[in-house]
């Protein structure tokens, strides 16, 4: 609230160290080598970055007064030191080509955590992008982070590196929101915040964490299944599902900037995700035999109720969603 309330850089670097000591706590509440691996490699990343944030200010300050001063007329300082927050602030999210460290921390952490890292842990960086000049830059992230995201996914058996891969596709969406409104930027997060925590809900409470873990006959069983493959095929951005909305509605805002060949690609490349999103939907849709009648008995005594009307609350709420934006674009 500190970071997102603030009207200056220096307040939103304060919330975002403050966010980063509340999380690290977070991610150790999981005792082991593999949390305890990537709770270090996201520290240090955020702890770089951050320090960048802080130290490229000051130095385009201390420029200003220093003998080269006559570049200060082009306003050469502070171009430079917007690109290199830029380039810091994509690094902190993970944005392609800075994404190296984020689907092996993704590895490491339990579901509820991941769900952290893909929205929580984004707002206060994107929030500051609103405050720097919007450059050409930010857009090159924004097509790296569509075709790393997009084909760096096709290659994934771990079902955790195939939603850090998403979630680096979804980021190039929420890039380019910077460039358009804050109206759009809530629009689209609020519908990916709303996917990903049932997602994540889903696969803690039935342990998955690789491809074949749901192809289990146990698994197979359970009425969740019906929930998931709904929501893969939601975060894909297939209509009419939930997520197909928040895409749909930045298309159209990106064509009125004249914004072609960034919104081609950024298409093309969610065409990509759905394509793998829909191979797996459909491979769990084949294999699956339910008797969802008899099962559904079974499932509400096996699993903790307040959970599973969370995450059945949660998917009714993006059908309803969806059937209330169809409507309004037909009529």
């Amino acid at each position: 609230m500190l970071s997102i309330s603030s009207s200056n850089l220096m307040g939103m670097w304060i919330g975002l160290e403050l966010n980063l000591l509340c999380v690290i706590p977070l991610f150790l509440i999981k005792k082991d080598m593999l949390s305890t691996e990537s709770t270090m490699k996201y520290f240090i990343v955020q702890a770089i970055t951050s320090s960048c944030i802080l130290f490229f200010p000051f130095w385009s300050e201390m420029f200003k007064f220093s003998e080269m001063q006559y570049f200060t007329s082009m306003n050469w300082s502070e171009n430079i030191m917007q690109t290199f927050m830029i380039i810091a602030i994509m690094a902190k999210i993970g944005s392609s080509p800075l994404h190296f460290w984020f689907p092996s921390v993704m590895e490491g952490l339990s579901w509820m955590n991941c769900f952290l890292l893909m929205t929580m842990q984004k707002i206060i960086p994107l929030m500051m992008l609103f405050l720097l000049n919007k450059t050409t830059l930010i857009i090159l992230f924004a097509f790296f982070s569509a075709i790393t995201g997009a084909i760096g996914g096709l290659t994934q058996f771990s079902i955790r590196s195939l939603l850090a891969f998403s979630s680096i596709n979804h980021l190039s969406w929420l890039i380019m929101t910077t460039m358009l409104s804050m109206k759009m930027f809530l629009l689209y997060f609020l519908f990916y915040l709303m996917i990903s925590l049932t997602i994540c809900l889903m696969l803690s409470n039935m342990n998955v964490n690789v491809m074949k873990d749901m192809f289990s006959m146990d698994k197979m069983k359970s009425p969740m299944i019906l929930i998931i493959m709904m929501n893969f095929i939601s975060i894909a951005g297939i209509p009419p599902f939930l997520g197909f909305f928040p895409k749909m509605f930045m298309i159209l805002e990106l064509m009125q900037k004249n914004m072609f060949f960034i919104t081609f690609i950024m298409i093309m490349m969610s065409l990509v995700t759905m394509y793998y999103y829909t191979l797996m939907t459909y491979s769990i849709f084949m294999i699956s035999k339910v008797s969802y009648k008899n099962e559904m008995t079974k499932f509400m005594k096996l699993t903790n109720m307040k959970l599973s009307m969370t995450m059945m609350l949660s998917t009714l709420m993006n059908i309803l969603m969806s059937l209330f934006f169809l409507m309004k674009m037909i009529l």
